[in-house]
């Protein structure tokens, strides 16, 4: 039985990739590792830049790999600069608010216009974690990885969400980057897309592998 690795973005669980494994047709040996001893890697975001970003190092090879609305890293210093103003601004609201109140805001940016709700699991965090991973694991810290993608060898799917405007737009300029790199833009769901239309996701996984990988 072939093997997934799923590795979920900033504040996320495990808990939010099972709709999409109970969605698969197939069986597969779910993972939830960021050590990527399976056969195929998907990640989320924050998930998908640490993914690349070991892919890149060559610290694992997996016959191919899934980016969900994943950053292949910031260039230019103006991008930079506004990245950290962002995230100033959000540690002050971390430091001042409260678990609940801080999940909420950020929740109720643009970014996440399709997501229903809050994950409940969300609001067992502590401002220790939240604070943690979003130091640890910021954009800042990672190497831009565009030129990479640009020649890789390992097959990439790219996904991102029809309204989610930022990622979409990345999905646009890779796809013609790379003829080992496919993207696809998912109907009516925002950055959070494996929350929000786990069916449709979960198809994508399993078109993409056993095409591949039968």
């Amino acid at each position: 039985m072939k093997s997934i690795s799923f590795l979920e973005g900033f504040l996320g669980s495990p808990l939010d990739w099972n709709e999409v494994i109970q969605s698969f047709q197939t069986p597969w040996n779910c993972k939830f590792s960021s050590e990527f001893s399976t056969d195929f890697v998907v990640g989320y975001s924050m998930g998908g830049r640490i993914a690349l970003d070991q892919l890149a190092k060559g610290r694992v090879r997996p016959s191919a790999l899934v980016l969900i609305a994943a950053h292949p890293g910031l260039i230019t210093e103006e991008e930079k600069s506004a990245r950290r103003t962002f995230e100033n601004n959000w540690l002050s609201i971390l430091d001042q608010e409260s678990v609940d109140t801080f999940l909420k805001k950020w929740y109720a940016q643009p970014l996440f216009s399709k997501l229903q709700c809050i994950p409940p699991h969300r609001f067992t965090l502590t401002k220790e974690e939240i604070r943690h991973s979003f130091l640890k694991f910021s954009i800042l810290k990672q190497h831009p990885l565009w030129d990479f993608l640009s020649n890789c060898s390992v097959p990439v799917l790219y996904i991102a969400g029809e309204n989610d405007t930022k990622y979409r737009g990345i999905a646009e300029k890779l796809k013609h980057m790379n003829p080992h790199l496919q993207t696809a833009i998912v109907q009516g769901a925002s950055h959070a897309v494996h929350l929000e239309k786990p069916l449709e996701v979960a198809h994508l996984l399993e078109s993409f592998f056993c095409d591949y990988f039968e």
